[in-house]
């Protein structure tokens, strides 16, 4: 179809018979997936760049509260593309009557009204003949709160033939053109005092918005930057979003609608500042969470919370979860770990600096087992050898070898 972006989601034929089939669009070689707005290939051939919006929030003296600051914590997250996947495929029915000019239509839809009206008005039929049935859901998840093209087809092929028409997705055209959720890359900056307080934030959130919107692809995003100082008392906060066009199927209200994405990057952020500042990251929160005596609370995002005991609740999950004792045990864990990597260490030569020594496989980051056999070797071609297998692992030495 001339004009329009391809992208996952778009039908570009439709076959109706006994069994109705649906051919779906394929990408373009050239199709866009990066989310940087200023990328040389275009999604829409009329716009200058892949920027669908920008949007910014800013609450509070943020350039103030950085000046003030101990330390600044920076961190880039992805919070990544999901599929809702509900329990049952979408499914239409539609049947007209011409003796009433009445639409019928039978969808596993989450919002009928909306999709009444919408379907007039595609249509252009009165919205009193539309009636919509909407019998099981199937979960929905968000993903069944959204209007589709193939709710309207349906419609409009039942008038054009006067009989009924049905149209059931398969699984796979559920994973390509049914609403996808999340999809946000988050750089954030927390300004930070030595004794934990939060002075401000500066937070950046690219969204790709896929090719087109659905019903509320565009307000999602400003939904995580609402809510990005969650619980926390964080007076100064700056928000820039930026939505970009790709050729992925559009996101939408899926499970908490761009709130989770916020949650997701602040308690990340909240983490990382304790873990920065060595601080017991319970304590760190119970810092920052303002008293029930301040609510009304109104936040640097222009939000109002009526109540709460932040600190009541995480006093209450700490108790449940025997916080303490969990501590102690990631602690002992993590020493017994520490104790294991220097075994090995002494064992293969590691920490030893001999320029006549050489090691055939470099030891990871992370510290992970190696998955294969290395050995460390001198000169005199004495070796300490590591094997580690599914069946066995341990160290033994070994004289020789080549």
């Amino acid at each position: 179809v001339e004009g329009l972006a391809d992208h996952r989601g778009r039908e570009l034929r439709m076959v109706v018979g006994r069994l109705p089939w649906v051919d779906a669009a394929l990408l373009r070689p050239d199709h866009v997936v990066d989310v940087r707005a200023d990328t040389a290939l275009l999604v829409h051939d009329a716009h200058a760049d892949n920027a669908a919006y920008r949007w910014e929030l800013e609450g509070g003296d943020v350039k103030k509260a950085f000046k003030q600051a101990d330390r600044v914590v920076k961190l880039r997250m992805t919070n990544q593309r999901v599929v809702p996947i509900s329990i049952e495929c979408r499914a239409v029915l539609a049947q007209y009557d011409r003796g009433d000019n009445r639409i019928t239509l039978w969808s596993s839809s989450q919002i009928p009204h909306i999709l009444r009206t919408q379907i007039a008005a595609m249509l252009n039929f009165p919205e009193y003949g539309v009636y919509v049935i909407v019998p099981e859901v199937g979960g929905g998840f968000g993903s069944k709160l959204n209007v589709y093209p193939e709710e309207a087809l349906a419609c409009y092929l039942a008038m054009k033939l006067e009989k009924p028409v049905k149209w059931i997705e398969g699984r796979r055209e559920n994973f390509l053109a049914t609403i996808h959720g999340r999809d946000q890359i988050g750089e954030l900056e927390f300004a930070v005092k030595r004794d934990g307080t939060v002075l401000g934030l500066r937070a950046h959130f690219i969204a790709d918005l896929g090719a087109y919107f659905q019903l509320l692809t565009p307000l999602i995003p400003t939904l995580t930057g609402l809510m990005c100082v969650g619980p926390y008392k964080i007076p100064n906060v700056r928000v820039d979003i930026t939505g970009v066009f790709t050729n992925k199927m559009s996101p939408d209200a899926y499970r908490g609608a761009g709130r989770p994405e916020a949650t997701y990057f602040l308690e990340r952020g909240m983490n990382a500042i304790a873990t920065e500042l060595k601080i017991d990251p319970a304590e760190l929160r119970r810092k920052n969470f303002p008293k029930p005596k301040e609510f009304p609370y109104a936040t640097a995002t222009g939000l109002i919370y009526d109540s709460a005991n932040y600190q009541g609740t995480l006093d209450l999950a700490l108790k449940k979860s025997e916080y303490k004792k969990l501590r102690r045990e990631q602690a002992a864990e993590a020493a017994a770990q520490d104790e294991h990597m220097r075994t090995i260490r002494r064992h293969t030569g590691i920490l030893r600096h001999n320029r006549a020594s050489w090691t055939s496989r470099s030891w990871s980051r992370a510290g992970a087992i190696p998955s294969c056999s290395w050995a460390r070797c001198s000169r005199a071609r004495r070796c300490c050898c590591w094997r580690a297998s599914p069946r066995r692992r341990g160290i033994s030495s070994c004289s020789g070898g080549s």
